[in-house]
């Protein structure tokens, strides 16, 4: 909780919107057995190549964002006060279960990563954090249920048909597809064994093209599994995510030739695991160790290999 303290009063946002991810790295490191010190020095040297604007500093000018970020967790620390954390959690949750996709699941993942500490403040900010980000996406389609070769189909046509985005941000791209009559009319959802089989896709789609999106989908993934007991129908939820799953899978180009890793024990790595500087490996890494605990998929250990070469 200490580093936690020390760190809380950044912004959640820097250099026009990218995401702080030091409260959730601070987690992650904690929870992968890295010392409070080793963390401390890794906190420091990221605020600082990140120039990560501290928000007490009377001296930096709030960007409009940062303002509302600041009297929302004023607003949901005061909620928590009189409510209580849970029914706060729950209530904030099912409002925005279609905007779980927003800034690349990053509200998911960080109100996830509060919800692993003791802290109140965390929790406020991170529900603050995830409205400065909102994005509703309610896609209301007909589900097919099917896997591999609809997932397979999507991707020709995407290499063969889609060649370009009109729009530079992810979410204008997600809405580009979503828009697009054969991507729409072709998506999916998996409901046998759902959960288990939606990772390992997610994790399958991830080793073949080391793709930043399925990163995010995989962290999602792990965020929204933590979370579940929130929500008054999952499986609604659920469905909605693996849609938006298969359509950031969408968003990698396919020019690249695919990987191939051999699966590796954690133990190989665990004296280098306080070398990782990269926040979304951090995060990956964490999330990798926690979902084998819970699925048992095999290839999450080819996750390990590739974190580390």
């Amino acid at each position: 909780m200490r580093l936690l303290e020390r760190f809380e009063a950044l912004s959640p946002i820097y250099n026009e919107g990218l995401t702080n991810h030091l409260p959730m790295m601070i987690v992650a490191l904690q929870k992968l057995g890295i010392e409070d010190d080793d963390i401390e020095f890794i906190s420091e040297e990221y605020v600082g190549r990140k120039h990560i604007p501290d928000l007490t500093d009377k001296y930096y000018v709030k960007s409009k964002d940062e303002i509302e970020y600041v009297t929302l967790t004023n607003l949901y620390i005061t909620k928590i006060n009189k409510l209580g954390k849970e029914e706060v959690v729950r209530w904030y949750l099912n409002k925005a279960k279609f905007a779980l996709v927003s800034g690349l699941f990053h509200g998911l993942i960080r109100l996830s990563y509060a919800l692993m500490t003791d802290s109140d403040l965390l929790v406020a900010q991170a529900m603050a954090y995830f409205d400065i980000i909102y994005f509703e996406c309610d896609l209301n389609y007909d589900i097919k249920l099917n896997e591999s070769k609809e997932l397979k189909k999507l991707i020709e046509y995407r290499k063969s048909s889609i060649t370009s985005f009109e729009k530079g941000s992810t979410m204008k791209k997600l809405e580009e597809l979503i828009n697009h009559d054969y991507i729409r009319n072709n998506l999916f959802s998996i409901r046998e064994n759902e959960q288990e089989r939606m990772l390992t896709l997610f994790v399958n789609q991830y080793l073949k093209t080391k793709d930043f999106y399925m990163l995010h989908v995989i962290t999602g993934f792990h965020a929204l599994i933590t979370l579940k007991d929130y929500f008054k129908d999952f499986e609604e939820v659920l469905d909605n995510f693996f849609v938006h799953g298969i359509l950031f899978n969408l968003l990698h180009d396919y020019k690249k030739d695919e990987y191939d890793f051999v699966p590796s024990e954690i133990k190989m790595f665990e004296n280098r695991i306080g070398d990782l500087r990269d926040a979304h490996e951090i995060k990956l890494l964490h999330s990798t160790l926690e979902l084998y605990k819970l699925y048992k998929i095999e290839d999450l250990k080819k996750i390990i290999t590739a974190i580390f070469l």
